[in-house]
């Protein structure tokens, strides 16, 4: 009986610790979501902010959704790492969508390759945009030097969704970028439009996810709202805690201690 118990204590504990971890990046605003790669998780945005204050990089990064990094990676920039942005603009006809990324991509180059292909980095030429307006998508490929001794590669992915536009920054030290390529192609790949709620599980929406007012389209505005976020987060997992204990509780005293204080009480009872 012990036994059991200390079984289904076990698999509380991987219950509980499963439902903390969440393993999909979702965007509520922009009503997408996709998978983030084993062992990446999203970057704290305090992190991120300070790290911008000292990096050579676009305009449009400043306007982030989120930042999605290898766990192990201290700071986040030493390896991999993607910035999500969106830009709100509603659903299009097929002429405006069409118009809309067209001009996005002559805004990079004006030799633009127009392909019906899927999110392949091997298929991309350096410096050339990919469009493709079956998908709404464009894709740019590009090799950024931030420093003499630090070059990075560049793979933007820009999707048109009908809640507007969204964008992946997808930086990688040159020397690590061909071990990257299957983890940023199967973030993109993963994208989806639809089971939100599903995929972000126990996982509660962030003020990022849910705010749309911001200085910042899709940000928290200052360090109230990282703190607030921060405590909801940890008020949910201490929660989660004490249902685990308080069932644990329960499983013990219903397993071990009423049957031996019935064992008691009949030998008493003798």
């Amino acid at each position: 009986m012990i036994r059991n118990a200390l079984t289904i204590v076990l698999i509380i504990g991987l219950c509980l610790a499963s439902s903390v971890v969440a393993k999909n990046y979702v965007n509520w605003k922009g009503e997408f979501w996709l998978e983030m790669p084993e062992g990446w998780d999203k970057v704290e945005y305090r992190e991120v902010d300070r790290m911008l204050a000292t990096m050579d990089t676009t305009t449009e990064v400043y306007k982030y959704e989120a930042v999605l990094a290898p766990v192990e990676s201290v700071p986040f920039t030493s390896g991999p790492y993607v910035f999500i942005t969106f830009e709100p603009g509603g659903d299009m006809s097929d002429a405006a969508a069409d118009s809309l990324l067209r001009g996005i991509a002559a805004g990079y180059a004006d030799d633009i390759m127009e392909s019906p292909n899927a999110a392949r980095l091997s298929d991309l030429n350096p410096g050339q945009p990919r469009l493709n307006l079956e998908n709404r998508t464009v894709q740019v490929l590009s090799e950024l030097a931030f420093s003499e001794n630090s070059v990075s590669k560049l793979w933007m992915y820009l999707k048109l969704n009908h809640a507007g536009l969204i964008a992946f920054y997808m930086y990688c030290p040159i020397d690590e970028f061909e071990a990257t390529k299957p983890e940023f192609e199967a973030m993109i790949n993963s994208l989806k439009f639809d089971g939100l709620k599903e995929a972000a599980g126990s996982e509660s929406a962030t003020f990022t996810d849910v705010r749309g007012n911001d200085e910042m389209p899709g940000r928290p505005s200052g360090g109230e709202a990282d703190e607030a976020a921060e405590g909801f987060a940890a008020f949910k997992n201490w929660i989660y805690i004490i249902i685990g204990i308080v069932i644990v509780a329960g499983i013990v005293w219903y397993a071990v201690i009423v049957p031996r204080r019935k064992k008691q009480q009949e030998n008493g009872s003798d």
